[in-house]
């Protein structure tokens, strides 16, 4: 048996697992890469994250996970709750000292986790590996204390980890900065599986229509970009093409984006879909005419890289995005993108027109995407290029 086969990974990942964030998806590709790449992995999830119970053991497509306590459903009550997750991180830090694994992977924005593991690590000769996928400690704003935090992560924290996997050349060239000289980093992009593109539907949409699948942040998404990009594409080009935004959103939220609606004279150009299975979100964006991200020019999206870009480009469907952070490395505005100026509405709005009274460029440019996805984020490949960083880290 070869050293990468032999080779055994316990991932400490603070979100629920199975999940449905795309974090949870991430994480779930990189183990699912893994496994399939030889090597044995286990998703420790050290405390209850689920509203209902479900199995707190089990194999999920060939990845083996646990949760610490054997208890997957979270308590209503605060106090409770922050007691049970304190008493489950002792019993994850207890199963990471004992356990047989070598390498140790951390995923998630707990900052115990990411304390003590390189400390368990150094005592027990194992090896620990952080995956980060944004910037640290940056949100809506930033601010002194949250660039505080970020410059005492970089300077005490990152140099006690001997691996990094970064999902952005930005991210990856801040480690850089700050690791200890015998780390080693490798970068793995958004992720994407193939085999989970469901059959097409062939169904003509009654109404054209463009899918929004990722957050409502203003400084991440631009959201009400969007909107204004539809009222200037309605103005100016007589297309009134629907939004549709998928997930769970707030009364609030919805009021607040219908209200703007109204304002903007896109009344009924505004859906939202409540929450979808796998099968029925994929189903809805094969049946878009196109996706935007609306990257507006940030210090988070400077960083990282959207994971929903990967499900509209698999599903062939035409994107317009911004010049703003790692897109700019993959695509090409024309060929497997419409990429514009950030900041921008009505360069958003010019694209947006040009798709929907070229369909044939249109469609040349979602299969050219498509393309893109096979060649640089199916999972398999990138499990092979993490497989082979790992069993490269220098063991203790």
């Amino acid at each position: 048996m070869s050293a990468t086969q032999s080779m055994s990974i316990l991932v400490v990942f603070t979100g629920g697992y199975p999940g449905d964030s795309v974090y949870a998806h991430r994480v779930h590709l990189l183990c699912k890469g893994l496994v399939e790449n030889g090597l044995e992995v286990k998703v420790l999830v050290p405390h209850p994250t689920e509203q209902q119970e479900k199995p707190a053991v089990g194999v999920f497509e060939g990845v083996e996970y646990r949760y610490i306590g054997g208890k997957t459903r979270r308590r209503k009550n605060l106090l409770v709750r922050k007691m049970v997750d304190f008493i489950r991180h002792l019993q994850c830090l207890a199963y990471v000292f004992n356990g047989p694994q070598k390498h140790l992977l951390v995923a998630g924005p707990s900052l115990d986790f990411r304390i003590w593991i390189p400390f368990i690590s150094w005592l027990r000769q194992k090896t620990a590996v952080l995956e980060i996928n944004e910037l640290p400690f940056v949100g809506r704003a930033d601010s002194r204390w949250k660039a505080a935090k970020r410059w005492l992560f970089l300077q005490l924290i990152v140099p006690q980890y001997q691996g990094f996997i970064c999902i952005s050349s930005n991210l990856s060239q801040l480690i850089l900065q700050h690791k200890n000289n015998r780390a080693q980093v490798v970068q793995i992009p958004i992720l994407i599986d193939p085999n989970k593109t469901f059959e097409a539907v062939n169904a003509t949409a009654a109404k054209t229509y463009l899918v929004h699948a990722g957050s409502l942040s203003e400084e991440k998404d631009g959201i009400s970009g969007v909107l204004s990009v539809l009222s200037i594409l309605k103005s100016e080009y007589r297309h009134t093409p629907e939004l549709v935004i998928t997930g769970r959103v707030s009364e609030a939220i919805q009021a607040r984006l219908l209200q703007k609606t109204q304002a903007l004279d896109i009344a009924g150009q505004l859906r939202f879909s409540g929450f979808l299975t796998e099968k029925e979100l994929y189903h809805l964006i094969q049946g878009s005419c196109l996706a935007v991200i609306n990257r507006r020019n940030t210090l988070q999206n400077q960083y990282c890289f959207p994971t929903k870009l990967g499900l509209y480009l698999i599903n062939a469907v035409p994107v317009i995005t911004t010049n703003v952070g790692e897109t700019t490395r993959f695509l090409e505005h024309n060929r497997n993108a419409f990429v514009v100026q950030a900041d921008e509405p009505r360069a958003i709005a010019d694209a947006m027109a040009s798709i929907l009274e070229n369909p044939k460029k249109a469609k040349l440019v979602g299969q050219n995407g498509r393309e893109l996805c096979f060649m640089e984020f199916h999972y398999q490949r990138q499990g092979r290029v993490l497989a082979d960083f790992l069993k490269q880290l220098n063991l203790p």
